[in-house]
């Protein structure tokens, strides 16, 4: 598993007994935790943008574990974007201008 595959598998928004999202169990009672969650699949999608359209054993990307695992819909969006530049072939390293 790549981090950021790891990262969208283990994502969740579901409401842990109406306190907040929760992440592997584990209730939140903010959204901080849903801005770290957007944060870490951005620097890593836009750090190693190959990396997005891997596949583990069982053919799935890191955007369907996203979708699989409920992550929030910035977290979907920007590996949509990543995975059509990388099969487009407009980015395949590190963009700095992402960063800005």
């Amino acid at each position: 598993l790549t981090p950021l595959r790891r990262a969208c598998k283990e994502m969740s928004d579901k409401t842990g007994g109406g306190r907040g999202m929760t992440l592997k169990g584990v209730a939140y009672a903010d959204d901080s935790c849903r801005r770290d969650q957007i944060s870490l699949a951005t620097i890593l999608a836009l750090g190693a943008p190959r990396s997005v359209v891997l596949e583990d054993k069982y053919g799935r990307t890191a955007l369907e574990h996203a979708i699989l695992s409920q992550a929030p819909q910035a977290v979907v969006e920007t590996l949509q974007a990543v995975t059509i530049d990388v099969r487009r072939g407009t980015r395949n390293a590190f963009d700095y201008d992402a960063w800005s």
